[in-house]
């Protein structure tokens, strides 16, 4: 999703300025695009997409781009979806990426490889709105349950790891 920290979170795992960052309303990613780097002492391929849900309307030609890009990509093994607490945001492009994974990884269940980075999750934050991350974590699994994933079970979709970071 756009401005949700993609890329500053790419950045900080392949250990570098690979990506360029941006706080615009609008996607600063206009093209899937990999980069390796070291991560905890091993060689790692992040890939950064252009965001979802910005205001030039660009999903349908991202999400294209986005998933050739990632067929092409022989040794995938995990993925990572970075949203902003603070604008959640799981609206049908993201659920139409969700649903274009599944079909990308029919054979495997491929959810067993992904995890949900929640950024903004600032520790000023006041306490109602941080305990609301349950609520979050929740509905985020409930919702690629419903749209994306409905024959996977909710013991499954609670093993999906959800991170809170603050950025």
């Amino acid at each position: 999703i756009t401005g949700s920290g993609k890329s500053t979170f790419a950045n900080t795992i392949v250990g570098n300025k690979a990506f360029e960052e941006s706080m615009r309303l609008y996607s600063k990613t206009d093209f899937t695009v990999g980069k390796t780097g070291v991560f905890d002492g091993q060689p790692v391929c992040v890939i950064d997409t252009p965001g979802l849900e910005d205001c030039r309307g660009k999903d349908a030609e991202h999400l294209i781009q986005m998933t050739q890009y990632i067929k092409e990509m022989t040794s995938v093994k995990a993925f990572v979806f970075v949203i902003n607490f603070n604008n959640f945001r799981f609206d049908r492009s993201v659920i139409r990426l969700f649903q274009l994974m599944s079909q990308m990884y029919p054979e495997k269940k491929w959810y067993h490889h992904i995890a949900i980075v929640w950024t903004n999750f600032y520790s000023s934050l006041p306490e109602n709105i941080k305990q609301s991350k349950d609520i979050k974590k929740k509905e985020s699994l409930e919702i690629i349950k419903k749209e994306v994933l409905p024959n996977a079970s909710i013991e499954e979709l609670d093993k999906i790891p959800q991170y809170f970071i603050d950025s």
